[in-house]
C-alpha cells in the first residue's frame, strides 16, 4: 500500500507541475484518489504500522470501508478529513474554467475576424470595377460578381445556372468555345473580344480574360473577367475617322505639290486628241476618202483618251478620302500606277525614275490608293533630298524583291548622300522635319499606312553613297492582324 501511495502522489505531483494542472483527469477519479491515500496501513490491531506483508482481501476491504456510525474507534482507522484539499482543487478547477473562458474568447474574436474579412473580400468582389464570373466545364455561370451582373443584364438570381451563350450577341456562341477549349488546354490565361447582348439591344464590345482552375476533389472551372471596351472601340473609331482626314490632307498636299505637272500631262493627251480627230475629219471629208488612215487616226485619238481618263482616275483617288477596303494587289501594278502619277513631276525637278520589279512576287493585301500614296510620298522625299544639296544628278531608284521569309519587300533608294544617325532615327517620327517648309508628317502617315497594312517602314543607308528607304508588306499565308 505504500507503494500505492508514492505511485498516487507521484501522479498528483506531476499533474501539479503540469501545465494544464488536473485537466484531463475526472473529478471522481481525483476524490478517490485522496480518500485512498489518505489511511495509513495497520497491523490488524487497530494501530498505525508497519503493513505486514501479506493480507487478506477482506482486511484490505474493511480498512478502507468507512466506520458504522457508533462503531469503536479502534476497530479501524478513520478515513482523513478531505476538507484541506478543497481549496486547492477549487482553484484548480477555476482555473480550468478560465483557461476555458480564454479559450472561447479567443475563438468568438477568430470568428469575428474570419467574418469580417469574408466581407471584406465580399464587398472588393461585388464592388471590383471588372465583372467576375466563374462557369462551369460545361459553360454555366456559377458565380457572379455586381459588375458581371451589370454587364449581362440581369440579377444575380437569374444568372447563375444559365449558359453563358445566354448572353452574347448572334454569332459569338462559337468565338466563347473556342476561347474556353484555348484556356482548357493551355491551363494558362487567354484573352478575346466578344460582344455581349447590351441592356439596349445594341451589341456590348468586352474583353473576355479566362484562366482555369482545379479545386482538390472537384471539377475545374473557368475563372473569367469581363471588361466593358466601348469606350475604348469608340475612341479607336474615332482615331480611325482622324488618321483617314489626316491621310486624306497630305494626299491632297502631295497632289498640290504635283499639280503643275499634272496639269501638263493632261494637255499633252488633250492635244493630241485634237490632233488625231481633226485629222480623221480631213480623210473622211476628202473626194476620196481615206479610211484606213481615219481608222489609225482614231485608234490613237482612243489611246490618248485612255491615258488621260488613267490620269484623272489616278488623281480623284488619291483626293477622296479612303475607305478600309483591302485586296488582292499586284505590288509591282500600283508602283507602275505611281509612276506614270508622278513622271511629269520628276522631269521638271530633273529626276529620273528606274524600276526593278521582281517577276516572281505574291500578291499582297490592302488598299491600292494609300500605297500609292506611301510610294509617291518615298519619291518625293528622295527628290527632295537631292535639291537640298543642290545635286543636279537625281536618279530614283524603286525596287521589288522577295525577303527571306516570303514577304514582299518595296525599296525606294537615292544617292543623295545619305542622311545623319539622329535624323534617321527620327525619320518617322510626327512632326520631325529638316526642312524649311513643311509640317513633317508625310512619312509618318506612310508609317501608320503600311502598319495598318501589317507591314513596316525603316531607312537605312545603301551602297550608292545614299538611303534607302523601304517597307515589306506580309505575305497572303501571314496573319494581317496588328
Amino acid at each position: 500500500m505504500q507503494a500505492s501511495r508514492s505511485r498516487i502522489l507521484a501522479a498528483r505531483t506531476r499533474s501539479a507541475a503540469s501545465p494544464t494542472g488536473w485537466r484531463g483527469r475526472g473529478t471522481r477519479e481525483t476524490l478517490f484518489e485522496q480518500q485512498v491515500a489518505a489511511p495509513p496501513p495497520d497491523n490488524g490491531k487497530g494501530i498505525p504500522g508497519d503493513a505486514p506483508d501479506r493480507e487478506r482481501p477482506q482486511d484490505m476491504t474493511a480498512r478502507y470501508k468507512s466506520p458504522e456510525p457508533g462503531a469503536a474507534s479502534g476497530s479501524s482507522i478513520p478515513p482523513q478529513d478531505p476538507a484541506p484539499q478543497q481549496p486547492q482543487d477549487h482553484g484548480e478547477l477555476l482555473a480550468y474554467q478560465r483557461e476555458l473562458e480564454l479559450q472561447n474568447a479567443l475563438l468568438r474574436e477568430t470568428q469575428e475576424a474570419l467574418e469580417a474579412a469574408r466581407n471584406r473580400y465580399m464587398d472588393l468582389y461585388d464592388s471590383a470595377p471588372v465583372g467576375f464570373v466563374t462557369l462551369t466545364p460545361e459553360g454555366l455561370i456559377r458565380e457572379a460578381n455586381l459588375t458581371a451582373t451589370g454587364l449581362l443584364g440581369r440579377e444575380r438570381a437569374h444568372l447563375l445556372g444559365r449558359p453563358m451563350t445566354d448572353f452574347l450577341a448572334p454569332g459569338q456562341e462559337e468565338p466563347l468555345f473556342e476561347h474556353l477549349r484555348r484556356a482548357a488546354s493551355s491551363r494558362e490565361r487567354v484573352t478575346a473580344e466578344l460582344s455581349l447582348q447590351g441592356p439596349d439591344g445594341e451589341p456590348l464590345p468586352v474583353r473576355l480574360d479566362t484562366t482555369v482552375t482545379e479545386p482538390a476533389g472537384a471539377a475545374f472551372a473557368y475563372l473569367a473577367t469581363l471588361t466593358d471596351i466601348s469606350e475604348q472601340k469608340r475612341l479607336e473609331a474615332e482615331n480611325r475617322r482622324h488618321q483617314r482626314e489626316l491621310e486624306q490632307l497630305s494626299r491632297a498636299a502631295l497632289v498640290g505639290e504635283i499639280a503643275s505637272t499634272l496639269a501638263h500631262d493632261l494637255n499633252q493627251p488633250l492635244a493630241a486628241i485634237n490632233n488625231y480627230a481633226a485629222a480623221a475629219r480631213n480623210d473622211l471629208a476628202a473626194p476620196e476618202s481615206r479610211y484606213d488612215r481615219a481608222r489609225e487616226a482614231m485608234a490613237r485619238l482612243s489611246e490618248q483618251v485612255g491615258y488621260a481618263g488613267d490620269l484623272i482616275r489616278s488623281v480623284r483617288e488619291m483626293l477622296r478620302p479612303s475607305d478600309s477596303l483591302q485586296e488582292a494587289l499586284d505590288i509591282n501594278g500600283v508602283i507602275r500606277e505611281s509612276g506614270r502619277l508622278m513622271a511629269r513631276f520628276l522631269e521638271e525637278h530633273a529626276g529620273t525614275l528606274r524600276t526593278e520589279l521582281a517577276g516572281d512576287l505574291p500578291p499582297v493585301t490592302g488598299n491600292a490608293t494609300q500605297l500609292k500614296q506611301v510610294i509617291v510620298n518615298l519619291a518625293v522625299n528622295a527628290l527632295e533630298a537631292y535639291e537640298e544639296r543642290g545635286l543636279n544628278s537625281r536618279p530614283i531608284r524603286i525596287r521589288t524583291r522577295k525577303g527571306d521569309n516570303g514577304e514582299v519587300l518595296v525599296e525606294v533608294m537615292d544617292q543623295a548622300g545619305g542622311m545623319e544617325e539622329a535624323t534617321r532615327q527620327n525619320l518617322f517620327e510626327p512632326f520631325y522635319t529638316t526642312k524649311a517648309q513643311g509640317l513633317g508628317m508625310g512619312l509618318a502617315i506612310c508609317r501608320t499606312i503600311v502598319e495598318s497594312h501589317g507591314g513596316a517602314l525603316w531607312a537605312r543607308p545603301n551602297d550608292q553613297g545614299g538611303t534607302t528607304v523601304g517597307f515589306k508588306m506580309p505575305g497572303p499565308w501571314e496573319s494581317q492582324d496588328p
